[in-house]
C-alpha cells in the first residue's frame, strides 16, 4: 500500500510552515558588526538552504544522509510583504518559525515582532552570496520559490533508460516517460522516518502525491513502492518491491 500525503514530505516544497517557535541561540554580534555590508531586499528574498546540507545532498544524492547531524536552521523562504521581508525558517526540516528582518544599529537581524523576548538572530553576509543565518551558513537556490525543485533535480535530475524507453526528470520539477506521472519531488525531513530510506513523491495533474522509496546503485536508480506491513491502523511502513529500475544515461 502506498503512503499518500505525508505533511513533512512536502514541508518545504510549499509555502506553509508550522507556527511553533523553535528555541535558538543568538549568533555572534561581533561578527555581524565586522561586516560593513547590508543586504538589500533583492539580496534576501528567495529560497535558502543550509550550505553543509546542500553540499552533502549533491555529493551523496541522498537527502536522508544529508539530514544526519543537521542542527539549527536547515532552510528558509524569505518573502517581501508590504515593504517588509518575512523569513519562514525551517529547523532540521521538521519545525518552523516566522521572523521579520530589520536593520538596527548598522546590523541586520531576524526578530519576532510579536514576541520581544525572543532571541534575535543575526544576519552575516559572507563571500560568494553566502549568508549566515544565526551562525548557519546558507546558500540561496532560487530568488523565487523554486528552490525545492533545484534540490530535487540535484538528486534525481537527468535522463534515464527504462526498458528501452526514455525517462527524464526535468529541472522544473516535471517528469516525462514514467507511467504518466507529471511531477516529482523529494522528501527533506527524516526525523520521524519509519521507512528508513530516501523518499520521493510522484503525482499527476491535480492528484494527491504518492510516496516512493528510492536508492542509487552505480548508474541504476531503483524506485520502490512503500508498504504498510503493520496492518490496519498500525502504520508500520517498509520499502516494498522495486517498481522501476532506471539506468542513468
Amino acid at each position: 500500500m502506498h503512503i499518500k500525503t505525508i505533511l513533512t514530505t512536502l514541508f518545504f516544497s510549499i509555502l506553509f510552515f508550522t507556527s511553533c517557535q523553535e528555541g535558538t541561540t543568538g549568533g555572534n554580534p561581533t561578527e555581524q558588526q565586522s561586516s560593513g555590508k547590508l543586504l538589500s531586499t533583492a539580496d534576501l528574498v528567495g529560497y535558502w538552504v543550509n550550505e553543509a546540507w546542500w553540499e552533502k545532498v549533491k555529493a551523496t544524492k541522498s537527502p536522508k544522509q544529508a539530514a544526519v547531524g543537521l542542527n539549527g536552521i536547515s532552510g528558509a523562504i524569505l518573502l517581501e510583504n508590504e515593504g517588509a521581508v518575512i523569513a519562514n525558517l525551517s529547523y532540521n526540516w521538521h519545525e518552523g518559525a516566522q521572523y521579520a528582518v530589520r536593520t538596527r544599529e548598522g546590523k541586520q537581524e531576524f526578530y519576532d515582532p510579536a514576541n520581544a523576548a525572543t532571541a534575535l538572530l543575526p544576519l552575516v553576509p559572507l563571500e560568494n552570496g553566502t549568508v549566515k543565518f544565526d551562525g548557519q551558513a546558507m546558500v540561496r537556490l532560487a530568488t523565487g520559490l523554486d528552490g525545492a525543485k533545484t534540490a530535487a533535480n540535484a538528486v534525481l535530475g537527468g535522463e534515464y533508460d527504462l526498458n528501452g524507453k526514455k525517462v527524464v526528470f526535468n529541472p522544473n520539477g516535471t517528469v516525462v516517460g514514467l507511467e504518466g506521472y507529471n511531477y516529482y519531488d523529494i522528501k527533506f525531513d527524516y526525523i520521524d522516518d519509519m521507512v528508513d530510506a530516501d523518499q520521493m513523491t510522484l503525482s499527476l495533474d491535480g492528484s494527491e502525491p504518492v510516496v516512493f522509496a528510492f536508492r542509487y546503485e552505480g548508474s541504476h536508480l531503483f524506485i520502490s513502492e512503500i508498504e504498510d506491513v503493520g496492518g490496519s491502523g498500525k502504520f508500520d511502513y517498509r520499502v516494498g518491491k522495486v517498481k522501476w529500475d532506471l539506468t542513468k544515461k
